[in-house]
């Protein structure tokens, strides 16, 4: 998981919040300052890599913010992990 973390850090051209299914990231100028966050929340995205950085579990992210939805979560890291697939 941590060299997940570390190639989508080093490589942000990759995972623009384009990619990702709306209902999972919102990009708005009048949230979160344009910061990518969860659909429907104003927790950023990067909220939930800095936990996991940290070694801190999903379920300690989802204490800490009850509005994001696991399949959110799920959704996301799946998408993450698709767009590191070659063709």
């Amino acid at each position: 998981m941590s060299q997940l973390i570390n190639d989508v850090r080093r490589d942000k051209s990759k995972l623009s919040a384009n990619r990702f299914s709306k209902d999972v990231v919102t990009v708005s100028p009048l949230i979160m300052s344009g910061a990518p966050v969860f659909t429907d929340t104003r927790v950023p995205i990067k909220n939930l890599f800095d936990y996991l950085s940290e070694g801190l579990s999903l379920d300690e992210f989802f204490v800490s913010f009850p509005n994001v939805k696991r399949e959110q979560v799920l959704r996301l890291l799946r998408e993450i992990g698709e767009s590191f697939d070659v063709d």
